[in-house]
């Protein structure tokens, strides 16, 4: 087994292992192992977040509590309109890839060309679903994500086509927590997650070297064999592979590289020399790392497969929200990064108004439920005094004497009031509301925006 990878993935992994696929392999245990740690607790929040947008604010002890207890839970969601409200503005003005003219030799018909087959490709994946998925993921947990992939046109084709790809649950994508760009064009590696039954590996791999799996192989490669459940993780890992080249600019503008020029071919500054006597100057000489998009798929035990990815980053393309880095008590502490999703701040409200709004109801259910107050007995006339409160009648009439009180008149039954004090609870919800608008910055829904405050504008790809 290879020595441990650097975690940052900031140098060359070490490459003495007789089997390549045991080197990547190691660094994809590690990788996966360091992301998922830089990504914990954002996602524990992010978790937070959509538990509160699905089943509300109240934590589960309590759900239990006020259930064994009989009593009423009550919530009355406050916080999807303003997601919904967010995610419909864009809906009216959908984004989508423009290409403009920049650099040497563009012009305005190519990248009007261009223009026109990014739009056939957005066409054909249904990208502005995907666009507006990964905003109202960004939202609702504070991240989303796109993807790309390249697919065959069908499957007797040769032919293959881009797809832009909507990702519904960004929680089965890993991605460098170090790329610090604003479209991420500095991200090193990433994952994407497909969960499957083993039965369903077993088809859809049958040449995979390991298909009977054992608790062994569960703990070479934790997270990713379930045994209990019978599942399996199989994982597209995407990186960065660079190859140094040394790259000549010729006087006229052109370039050419190292290995374009036959053995025996000397280099300097200056000059090129072939072996044949001829002289070619060179105006500037320069040594590059070309980078390659390298794909694999692997289950954590194995290498599946592995491609080149066409482009030259990595096809994954993620949208945050509000980014804050502070440092954990005081200038010398642990520096943290948090990522805010657009209702988070709204969730102290939303706990607020359902509190107000639960104990309006349990108020209401104290009342009392004897509407009259009488003497034993005194009921027992031609008047159904059960049915008094539902039924309009003209008179209703008691017996004022009783052989138990002599020749003593009774007072007539006497009606409880009672009045819960729901105005004053009311005034308590309406507090709550107005606190979460605050929190949202969304008092005007018309004035709310792609560009909100809440989604940080310069974390959003500038293109797929």
């Amino acid at each position: 087994m290879p020595p441990p990878i650097n975690p940052a993935n900031e140098g060359p992994f070490d490459k003495s292992s007789s089997n390549p696929d045991d080197t990547l392999l190691q660094r994809i245990l590690t990788r996966r192992k360091y992301m998922e740690g830089a990504w914990k607790d954002i996602r524990m929040l992010a978790s937070r977040d959509m538990e509160v947008l699905v089943n509300g604010p109240w934590s589960k002890a309590e759900r239990q509590l006020r259930k064994e207890h009989g009593r009423p839970l009550v919530h009355l969601d406050q916080l999807n309109q303003h997601v919904t409200a967010l995610v419909n503005e864009v809906r009216q003005n959908p984004v989508s890839v423009k290409i403009e003219p920049a650099g040497s030799g563009a012009s305005d018909q190519e990248a009007h060309l261009r223009d026109g087959r990014v739009r056939a490709i957005e066409y054909r994946s249904n990208a502005v679903q995907a666009y507006e998925t990964a905003l109202q993921c960004c939202a609702e947990r504070s991240y989303g994500v796109v993807t790309m992939e390249v697919r065959e046109k069908s499957w007797d084709s040769l032919d293959q086509e881009i797809w832009i790809v909507k990702e519904a649950d960004p929680d089965a994508l890993l991605w460098d927590p170090d790329a610090k760009e604003p479209d991420f064009c500095d991200m090193k590696d990433g994952f994407k997650d497909y969960n499957m039954s083993i039965d369903d590996f077993k088809r859809e791999y049958p040449e995979a070297t390991v298909v009977d799996f054992n608790p062994g192989h569960a703990v070479s490669a934790p997270g990713w064999l379930n045994l209990e459940r019978q599942t399996i993780r199989v994982s597209r890992y995407s990186y960065i592979e660079k190859k140094r080249r040394e790259v000549f600019f010729l006087p006229d503008g052109m370039k050419v590289f190292r290995e374009d020029f036959p053995q025996g071919a000397q280099f300097s500054d200056s000059a090129i020399v072939l072996p044949g006597g001829e002289v070619i100057p060179v105006a500037r000489r320069k040594v590059g790392f070309e980078p390659k998009v390298m794909q694999c798929l692997t289950n954590g035990i194995e290498i599946l497969s592995k491609t080149q990815w066409a482009g030259k980053r990595v096809p994954i393309f993620p949208m945050l929200g509000r980014e804050r880095y502070w440092r954990d008590g005081g200038p010398t502490g642990e520096l943290r990064r948090d990522i805010d999703s657009y209702i988070r701040q709204g969730i102290g409200g939303q706990q607020a108004f359902d509190s107000a709004k639960t104990n309006q109801v349990e108020a209401a259910n104290m009342a009392p439920k004897i509407t009259y107050m009488m003497y034993e007995g005194q009921q027992d006339t031609s008047t159904k005094w059960e049915e008094i409160n539902r039924t309009p009648k003209p008179f209703a009439t008691v017996k004022p004497i009783l052989d138990e009180t002599g020749s003593q008149v009774l007072p007539l039954p006497r009606r409880e009031a009672y009045e819960p004090p729901i105005q004053a609870m009311e005034v308590m919800a309406e507090g709550a509301r107005r606190a979460i608008q605050a929190a949202l910055g969304s008092q005007d829904r018309k004035s709310t925006r792609l560009n909100s405050s809440h989604v940080s504008e310069s974390r959003m790809p500038s293109s797929a």
